[in-house]
């Protein structure tokens, strides 16, 4: 079984084809042995290319894996990625695996979710083979943490990875729905955990939920009319596997965090925001506030023409002027 995590492990980091023996050269071991783990990784769901002189190639065939995602990626942070075909829910497992303190960030990502969420507890409808469901554990990013500037930094990273890689241009709806084309099609919710030895802040999650090659026909009514669309057109068009689309906005989350307590992401999320200069009924538990948005300032909070900021709650309405 080692044997075979290291030729999937050679396979993937390989941009092309590589010879059987080029393999077994390199992990020391005989051509049968590279043959036999080769039909054993196939039997597992990985498409192997072969053919004449050409060696094996491993291509992807939609089955999300840890080495095609760590292919699509070049940041050298350490990250430990752990794929999963079924969770209840990926913040849920992070949760979990934090209290095990981890000392370096953890990608938690499934291929279906049981019980996946939004904000306000809203169940995320995450069907199998289409969606990604992501989420970054961050163990002790507690000495600068700012909610308000990493939620919105992590959707300028969503948005800049879908325009650079998918060729379509995203809107942001205050402060975590990603849109494209008036309709929603990714969320994002950050959640702090509490260390409860030391009662501050243990790590932070960041979950992304994103409807990828999800077909627009596939939207139970219920979540249809809340006005949730997909990047299937998009996706399929570009050419980009939910793989490479993983590791493409890893690269990008692992990036901002090295900065985003500056600020740096707040011009660009204000250029994507849809809400500017519309007036909006802004729902905070039982309490509505209807007015006009003039900006989001540099801490992520949203700003009133009358004066008043909001860090959280939810925009239910929206009017242009």
């Amino acid at each position: 079984m080692k044997s075979n995590r290291q030729i999937l492990e050679l396979l993937a980091t390989t941009a092309g084809f590589i010879s059987g023996q080029a393999i077994a050269d390199q992990l020391g071991c005989s051509r049968t042995a590279v043959w036999k783990g080769i039909n054993a990784l196939r039997d597992e769901g990985y498409t192997i290319e072969s053919g004449g002189k050409r060696g094996y190639h491993l291509a992807d065939n939609g089955k999300l894996a840890v080495p095609l995602i760590q292919r699509a990626m070049r940041s050298t942070t350490p990250l430990e990625i752990k794929v999963t075909a079924t969770l209840p829910s990926t913040n849920a497992k992070a949760k979990e695996l934090s209290t095990q303190h981890p000392t370096t960030p953890i990608a938690i990502i499934a291929d279906t979710q049981t019980a996946g969420y939004g904000r306000q507890g809203r169940t995320f409808f995450s069907p199998a083979g289409t969606g990604i469901y992501v989420t970054l554990l961050l163990p002790h990013l507690t000495g600068s943490l700012n909610p308000g500037l990493l939620t919105t930094s992590t959707a300028v990273v969503l948005s800049q990875t879908i325009s650079r890689l998918l060729h379509v241009e995203p809107t942001i709806k205050w402060v975590n729905d990603v849109n494209v084309n008036g309709q929603k099609i990714a969320g994002i919710l950050t959640e702090g955990i509490a260390d409860l030895e030391t009662h501050g802040l243990g790590a932070v999650i960041i979950g992304t939920g994103i409807n990828y090659l999800t077909p627009a026909a596939a939207f139970p009514p219920e979540v249809a009319a809340r006005g949730v669309g997909t990047l299937e057109p998009a996706a399929k068009k570009a050419g980009i596997s939910r793989n490479g689309f993983i590791g493409a906005y890893l690269d990008g989350l692992l990036e901002m965090l090295k900065s985003y307590t500056t600020g740096q992401y707040m011009d660009e999320y204000r250029k994507r925001c849809d809400l500017i200069g519309k007036a909006v009924t802004i729902q905070q538990g039982t309490e509505k506030v209807v007015g006009t948005v003039q900006t989001i300032n540099d801490t992520g909070q949203l700003v009133l023409t009358t004066g008043q900021t909001f860090s959280a709650g939810e925009v239910t309405k929206v009017r242009a002027q």
